[in-house]
């Protein structure tokens, strides 16, 4: 456990977060699990609309693609009729 906290205290490591804990915190705190997560939520915005779309859809992998494609502005490539439940997506079939 030392060695991780060192590791992190040192100013001479680069953190590097990865969007999938990001997404995880994202769904933790959307569920009421992590409420004091808000903060650190708000500033991983992919993640935070992967989780925020209010539609049935409940596969994780769909909602990180769905909100990739609607920030970076791209269309997504799919023939998956469940891309429509996400606003502002636009899919090419």
């Amino acid at each position: 456990m030392r060695l991780l906290l060192d590791a992190l205290e040192d100013s001479g490591n680069t953190l590097v977060v990865s969007a999938a804990s990001a997404w995880e915190l994202a769904t933790k705190w959307r569920l009421g699990k992590l409420p004091h997560a808000r903060v650190v939520v708000e500033n991983y915005s992919m993640a935070r609309q992967a989780v925020m779309w209010a539609v049935p859809h409940r596969d994780p992998f769909d909602r990180l693609l769905a909100a990739q494609a609607r920030a970076d502005e791209l269309v997504l490539a799919s023939t998956d009729p469940a891309f429509a439940q996400f606003d502002g997506v636009v899919t090419l079939r």
